[in-house]
């Protein structure tokens, strides 16, 4: 078999690790894996810890050069490159000031030798064959890099589109989608939702959809333990409370089970802003005994948990401010668990979750409140549709089976 030549690859992810981001480090563990990939990852953001990424991805990265935009100061090569660097910004700054423009005026200085850290950083990245930003809200700053020079060897660009980019009113309101088609020759959104919307907004460049991986290997592993007991059932939710999420229309959902008499434990996993507001809402509708708040747990402690549940309820809906979804990773896991998933006609939801279940309509606690009572009434379909679920999931979303996808991407894209 001939050998495929290996592809220079550099990608930029944002905060890395994250405990909310372990799809991303399980996609850059399967790329390190292969012999055809020569990976960089390029760090915009703060450092995580390495307790954050998921098992079995651990050793692969520590196996791959991380640099961290927050060290460049250090680098002997930076120190020596420095003053020439800060000429060429200054002599650039009408070209790359959009990079500065959510900053204030009045620190200029402070952000301007950032704009040099970034010079430097792009220059690095310039020797790479593609280089993927993992965000798409990232894209303004390397097109003005690429305009002002620092990004000159013509390596080709490529983003992931997801929920936040493309759905967030602040994220689109700070994109120009034209000159973003006009410089990036590879689009990756998460689903077709999102490729319909890039397409309706004149994207006329090579577009693959690629979904999220979740950790198939290390589910298919654990052991489901949740309870046949037809008198209570366990509901869990997990993700950062945040508007988009919906878990105030599952509390109030759960609410009017009481009524029916259905005997239940919620557990709600994840941190965020609307933590206290929800709460409360649990001790207003007096059902503070039966939901529990866990707070964010590492990933192995989260399936674990999961796997103790009969029933995942994912309520997304569109936020105030425009964000959604794309797939909600936590649903797919769930699926692969074989737990029953409660979940809405939202994004790209209804391309994942097809099965005998209607999905509600977002932000409804009606229709939300039947999903839950159709599912707890139909405990004999719960087997079959376990099933079907895990085939869907083993087969579509494992790491092997998006990165094959990704790499193919890569390959088309470079040949063009």
């Amino acid at each position: 078999m001939k050998e495929r030549k290996q592809i220079k690859l550099a990608v930029v992810v944002s905060n890395f690790p994250s405990m909310s981001q372990t799809f991303i480090a399980l996609q850059l563990a399967e790329l390190a894996k292969q012999p055809d990939i020569d990976l960089t990852i390029f760090n915009l953001g703060s450092v995580g810890e390495f307790d954050w990424i998921p098992f079995g991805a651990r050793d692969a990265l520590e196996r791959v050069t991380i640099i961290n935009l927050a060290d460049i100061k250090n680098d002997p090569g930076f120190k020596k490159k420095k003053p020439l660097l800060m000429l060429k910004v200054y002599a650039s700054y009408y070209q790359i000031q959009r990079t500065l423009k959510h900053l204030p005026e009045i620190e200029l200085r402070r952000h301007m030798r950032r704009i040099v850290d970034f010079a430097y950083f792009c220059q690095i990245m310039d020797e790479f064959d593609l280089i993927h930003l993992q965000f798409s809200n990232h894209a303004s700053k390397f097109i003005s890099m690429k305009k002002a020079g620092f990004i000159s060897q013509h390596p080709k660009l490529a983003c992931s589109v997801r929920g936040f980019d493309i759905s967030k009113e602040s994220a689109i309101e700070g994109m120009n989608w034209e000159e973003l088609f006009e410089h990036f020759e590879l689009f990756l959104p998460v689903c077709s939702f999102f490729e319909d919307i890039l397409r309706s907004n004149g994207c006329d460049k090579n577009i693959r959809v690629t979904g999220s991986p979740i950790n198939v290997e290390h589910i298919n592993n654990l052991q489901t333990s949740a309870s046949d007991d037809k008198e209570s059932v366990k509901f869990i939710s997990v993700g950062r409370l945040v508007e988009k999420k919906g878990i105030d229309v599952a509390i109030k959902a759960c609410a009017k089970l009481i009524k029916d008499g259905v005997s239940f434990q919620y557990d709600i996993i994840g941190s965020g802003p609307l933590k206290q507001e929800l709460e409360d809402l649990t001790a207003q509708l007096g059902i503070i005994e039966h939901v529990r708040f866990h707070g964010g747990l590492p990933s192995q402690k989260t399936m674990e948990k999961m796997s103790q549940a009969n029933v995942l309820l994912t309520p997304s809906r569109t936020a105030s401010d425009g964000d959604s979804e794309g797939i909600p990773n936590v649903l797919k896991e769930g699926m692969l668990l074989g737990i029953q998933v409660a979940t809405t006609q939202h994004s790209g939801i209804p391309e994942l979750v097809n099965n005998d279940i209607p999905l509600a309509r977002e932000d409804d606690v009606n229709e939300f409140y039947d999903l839950l009572v159709s599912i707890l009434n139909s405990r004999e379909q719960w087997d079959m549709r376990a099933t079907e679920n895990k085939r869907i999931i083993n087969s579509l979303y494992s790491p092997e089976a998006t990165t094959e996808t990704l790499i193919n991407a890569y390959r088309e894209t470079l040949a063009q």
